[in-house]
This record gives C-alpha cells, structure tokens and sequence, in this order.
C-alpha cells in the first residue's frame, strides 16, 4: 500500500493558508506544498521549522479490539491487511474520517493503571465489512501499544454503529457527534468520552439525511451539511442535479441534545431570476436542474445573496423519538439544494490539503481549544507548533 494513500491530515486549527499567514506565525512559507507530478509520488514540501512525526497508521493493532474492530485502519475479516501476490483480495480498510482533536484530563482507555496523557484525536471510520462502523480515539501521548483505543462498536442498544463520517464535540452536552453520509438512512449519533463510550443514535431529533460535516457555532446551534448527490443529467451525463441541503439545528436544551429537541431548520437563498427561493423543483428534470441560472448564479464569485432559516422539524410539536426524511421535507418546505457541499461546516477549520502533517519545532501562539480535519483512509500523524495549553470547553 502507497504510503501516500494511507496518511491522513490531523491538522491543528491555528495553521491557516498563505504565506502571509505562514510569516505571521513564524514559517518559511513555500511556494508548493504539494507538488504535482504526474505519474510521480512526490513528497510534501515542509517550511523548515516543521517536522513530521505519524502518530497512528492502518496496520497498527487497537489497544482493546473486539468484534469487527481490530486495526486503526482495516476490519479483521481477512487475515492479510494487502494483497498477498498475485492477488487484490484484502482485509477491508475503515477509512478514519474528520478527526476532532481534544485536550481532555483523566481520560481512561482499555488499560485501567496507564495514564493516557492529554491530548486525543477522536474519529468514526467511513467505511467497513458489512457497513458496520465503529469509533477509535488516538492517544498523542501514549507509547505504541496504548496508542489507539476503541471507543465503541455497538450503540446504547447493542445495534452495530454504522460507518460515520463526520464529528465535532458538543461542549454544552459534553458529548461528540458524529454523522451517517447515507441518505434517508444517515443522521446524527452522540457519543461519550467514556470507555467504552455510550453511543445513541439521535436521529428523532435531528431526522435522517445524508449528513457530512456537522459544526457548533457559538450559540450552541449546530450546522449541518449534506453529500447527496441528485440524478445524472442525460445531456449533461458527468453531473448531478443539486439535491444537498444545508441544515441548522436550534436546541431547545443544549445540555441535552437528545431529551431537550429543538427545531431543525433548513437554509433558503433567494433567487436573482424570480420571486421566492432557489428550491428543488420536482417537475424539472435533472438536465434543467443542472443548467439552471439559479444554479449558475449559486456558483458565480462575487454575487451576494439574502437567505432565511425555514423550520422543518420541531420536536416540541413532533417529538424527539421518531426519525424522519430532513431531505424531504428541505425540499417540500421551499430549501435551497446544493451540489454537494459536504464539509463546509468545519471549513475554517481545514487549512491544508496535505496527505500528511507535521510538528514543528519552533513555538507558535496557542492555538483554539478544538480543531477538526479530515482524515484519509489509513494514518494519522500530528502537525501542531508546541503543546496546547486551553483544555476543551
């Protein structure tokens, strides 16, 4: 396996792009990060005060396996975790998604007398033998044998968790949130710090969609993005009409997300062309979708919108126990698609496209008490300039 397609970018939220910023905070800013050779492997350009130091790959052993969970990167459903040669077959590799990056005190794991140190990376895998899922948390400060602990493969009421995609934590609950990219079967589930954690699926109150990126703000609402794809054009046969939405939940309890409910609401922007908002029209089809001036305008630099927040869920109406289709009803209640904008949520928190990342030597100022990035299928490691000394809200 190439290293390069195992390595994923844990990358601290006070990195930022640009060499003004690289200046700013004391790096020789390149001009290539990631060069592009092709048919090339060519490696990452470091500013010299950064070094790179891999925290956690896809072939290192959990510290607690149990069930389907046995490596940070691959299910144990095969014994060899490459091809032996001449063959393609496999163990079937998880993919750790978004991590969310924690400074927690006390935490405990699978050994009850190792102290697991300070700093955590938190992440669901996307994707595993089956479909089921499961959570891991990477110890920044443990020796190899306690660096990956599994936090839980099954939820609160013994169903296997299903691969997740994105997460963040909640400080108000005190609890990490992690999303299901998987349509009218996705949705939110939050989990605890504990191990092994209490998993529950929370989809009663925040409803089913295809959920990727998910991001508190400072209000304690909570914004979610949709990756749902639409159907193919005819004409126009490499794209998908727009069909993704984005949401913002308003709880009416931030210390009990599940309990307390809220109003889910869904984003409308108004159309340059005519009255009313840019909505999914269900007698278009995906050709006239797709060419739409609304959806050209959505995707012209520079132009400014006026938008609204539409309730289409409240829980003091409805409930926090039944799921429902949020991407039916964003359609039905006049929201405006989107063609797949999958992580803008935690986009100010994304600050590279590095299939790696690196610590550097020299000091920086100390960075937000939480940052989140995405991570590719098999490895982690840690860029951050000197420990962080905020612990998570």
């Amino acid at each position: 396996m190439r290293r390069d397609a195992v390595i994923g970018a844990v990358l601290a939220g006070w990195l930022s792009f640009g060499a003004t910023s690289a200046i700013g905070q004391g790096l020789t800013p390149v001009p290539k990060a990631n060069p592009k050779v092709t048919g090339v492997s060519v490696p990452n350009v470091l500013s010299v005060e950064l070094a790179d130091v891999i925290r956690a790959q896809g072939s290192m052993v959990l510290e607690n396996p149990r069930d389907w969970a046995a490596f940070y990167g691959y299910n144990n459903d095969r014994p060899n975790l490459l091809p032996a040669l001449g063959s393609n077959a496999e163990a079937t590799k998880t993919e750790p998604d978004k991590n969310t990056y924690l400074v927690l005190h006390g935490q405990r794991g699978g050994d009850p007398s190792y102290d697991y140190g300070t700093y955590f990376l938190f992440q669901g895998h996307e994707n595993g033998a089956g479909g089921k899922g499961y959570i891991t948390r990477i110890n920044l400060d443990a020796d190899v044998a306690h660096r990956v602990t599994l936090m839980a493969t099954k939820d609160d009421l013994g169903n296997p968790l299903p691969a997740f995609d994105g997460s963040t934590w909640y400080p108000w609950a005190q609890r990490l949130l992690f999303t299901r990219e998987a349509g009218a079967n996705g949705g939110v589930w939050q989990a605890t710090l504990d191990v092994p954690s209490k998993v529950e699926d929370v989809s009663g109150v925040f409803g089913r969609g295809g959920y990727e990126g998910i991001q508190a703000d400072s209000d304690g609402n909570l914004w979610i993005v949709e990756d749902v794809g639409g159907a193919r054009g005819t004409v126009n046969n490499n794209a998908l009409r727009p069909n993704s939405f984005i949401y913002r939940f308003v709880p009416y309890d931030k210390s009990d997300l599940k309990s307390g409910g809220g109003k889910l609401q869904v984003l409308g922007v108004k159309s340059k062309r005519h009255l009313g908002n840019i909505v999914f029209n269900t007698s278009d089809t995906a050709d006239t979708a797709i060419l739409s001036l609304d959806v050209r305008d959505l995707h012209t630099y520079g132009l400014a919108f006026n938008t609204e927040w539409i309730t289409i869920h409240d829980t003091a109406v409805s409930g926090t126990t039944t799921p429902f289709d949020a991407n039916a009803l964003a359609k039905a209640q006049g929201g405006t698609p989107f063609k797949r904008p999958r992580t803008a949520c935690s986009v100010r928190a994304r600050t590279s496209a590095s299939s790696s990342s690196r610590r550097p030597r020299t000091p920086m100022p100390t960075p937000r008490p939480e940052a989140s990035s995405e991570a590719s299928a098999g490895s982690s490691s840690s860029r951050s300039a000197g420990r962080p000394t905020t612990p998570a809200r």
